[in-house]
């Protein structure tokens, strides 16, 4: 419960600062609380937050502190989501064979009968394998969390899944153009109305490229002046400066 409410207080801050404030909470959580369910959200609190900056480097780092919670109660299922973050994590950097290890992660996942986060878990074996250049499984799994996302009400994941969805689309080639914009479009839409302002600006930078090379800047700037505005304070600065480059060409 406190995990939850720490994300609804901070969804209006910078990226970075919420994530930030996530993995405060969940150390806080595993130093003030002996309850075990307790220590096992604190680990997966901690992991996830790191995630919540698509920065794979602190994912894996973080990856022992919810592997040390969660082995502590001998939680199965919260073991196979840690699994999931760790393989994310290394495909991204460059280790080959971990989406065949997301794939089983999944498996195991859902032969428990879990449905919580799995669209995000299928989101993150779009981007390993997207980051592989298996465009169409990446394409497909985004696909399928998007799926799972709608008909089991978990509202929350779509954007990730519209986001991975149409870049896989992007790298089908050109013929993928316009369902590539769609799912973008739609992921912009309905993470703005959330509050999901990590894939919301992904989205729009990624969308706002293909409004400028379709000649559509006012479309584009629309897009990335709110993103500036709101990424003036934050840390990510590749982010930031690759919405001043675009604005640039507005």
């Amino acid at each position: 419960r406190d995990y939850k409410v720490t994300g609804v207080q901070t969804c209006a801050l910078p990226i970075s600062e919420t994530a930030r404030r996530l993995i405060m909470k969940a150390h806080s959580l595993a130093d003030s609380i002996e309850h075990p369910p307790s220590s096992v959200i604190s680990g997966v609190c901690s992991v996830m937050g790191e995630v919540l900056l698509e920065a794979p480097e602190r994912a894996l780092a973080a990856v022992p502190v919810g592997r040390e919670a969660t082995g502590r109660v001998g939680s199965t299922g919260y073991g196979l989501w840690i699994d999931m973050i760790e393989y994310w994590a290394r495909s991204r950097l460059g280790e080959s064979g971990r989406t065949r290890s997301q794939r089983e992660a999944l498996e195991n996942l859902r032969s428990l009968g879990t449905v919580v986060r799995i669209p995000l878990f299928y989101g993150l074996l779009a981007d390993s394998l997207l980051h592989q250049e298996e465009v169409a499984d990446a394409r497909a799994a985004a696909l399928e969390g998007l799926s799972i996302a709608r008909d089991t009400g978990q509202s929350g994941y779509e954007p990730y899944c519209h986001r991975m969805a149409g870049l896989s689309r992007l790298h089908s080639g050109a013929n993928g153009r316009d369902e590539a914009i769609h799912h973008l479009e739609t992921a912009c839409r309905l993470s703005a109305r959330i509050h999901d302002w990590m894939n919301h600006t992904l989205a729009a930078t990624a969308l706002s490229r293909l409004y400028l090379d379709d000649g559509r800047r006012r479309e584009a700037r629309a897009l990335l002046e709110p993103l500036s505005e709101r990424l003036s304070e934050a840390a990510n600065e590749v982010w930031a400066r690759e919405v001043r480059e675009l604005l640039s060409n507005c």
